[in-house]
């Protein structure tokens, strides 16, 4: 069986909760997950883990819809008569 290991509390990087973050960052994450402008690396370490937290979540988001899209349409066609 596989542990997985406890980090002590001060381990874990402090996120913020995803509405301060996206207010601390406006549209820079959609725009960023969105390819339309590349991650900034002149900010503190902080600030690009939030971020990257953040285009991560929009990604996975956009990839979660889309694949369930394409189960809806397939379940869909499925159902159509030939």
């Amino acid at each position: 069986m596989l542990q997985i290991p406890k980090l002590p509390p001060d381990a874990a990087p402090d996120h913020g909760t995803a509405d301060e973050v996206a207010t601390d960052f406006g549209k820079l994450p959609q725009l960023i997950a969105d390819g339309e402008i590349p991650f900034p690396m002149d900010r503190q370490i902080q600030e690009r883990r939030r971020l990257a937290v953040l285009v991560r979540q929009r990604r996975r988001q956009r990839l979660i819809e889309y694949l369930a899209q394409q189960i809806a349409r397939a379940i869909l066609a499925d159902g159509e008569p030939s």
